[in-house]
């Protein structure tokens, strides 16, 4: 019959060998859960850790192109201030064109970049009322919208940063070029 013990099951006088039994499956799943649950928690935040890294790494690229658009602008400013002092050919003034071209890039490099970012205050608030696995997957969530964000503002910075530099060497180029013809 069905929820009788058969003998071997169920022991010297009711010894309580099933209950036992029980306990130790219960508590071997609970057990086994609590491991699944850490290892879940290693892994949000190796996750966490890694996005972090990422977005480091982001913001160092970034900052290394507003360096690179304050070097552009200084060299198109001096350079721009050296081919006033030229004779005026149609060589000089395209390549004073030019060189302010460039100086212009640099100073878009340079703007300040306003790309997304967490407001901490409303999202702590909202964070805070979480259970903790989700508002763990909520910062990850998020975390991965502002890198997403500043991968896309690096990518457009070093296009910029390029072009500016190449219409520097174009100016360079028509610049010396003026200055052997003449």
């Amino acid at each position: 019959m069905e929820g009788e013990l058969g003998p071997r099951q169920q022991g010297p006088e009711g010894s309580g060998l099933v209950e036992r039994r029980r306990k130790r499956l219960i508590v071997g799943f609970v057990l086994k859960r609590r491991a699944d649950e850490s290892g879940s928690e290693k892994q949000m935040k190796l996750v966490h850790d890694e996005l972090n890294r990422a977005r480091t790494a982001a913001t160092a690229r970034i900052s290394s192109f507003h360096t690179r658009g304050a070097i552009l602008v200084s060299a198109s400013g001096l350079f721009t201030a050296l081919q006033v002092s030229k004779q005026v050919n149609c060589l000089t003034i395209l390549s004073t064109a030019l060189f302010l071209g460039s100086s212009v890039i640099g100073l878009l490099v340079l703007r300040p970049v306003l790309g997304y970012e967490v407001n901490p205050g409303v999202a702590r608030e909202h964070w805070i009322k979480l259970p903790y696995a989700e508002a763990q997957e909520a910062i990850i969530e998020a975390n991965e919208h502002v890198l997403g964000t500043d991968l896309g503002t690096g990518n457009r910075l070093s296009k910029l940063i390029l072009f500016g530099y190449s219409v520097l060497v174009a100016a360079w180029v028509l610049s010396y070029v003026g200055s052997v013809l003449h």
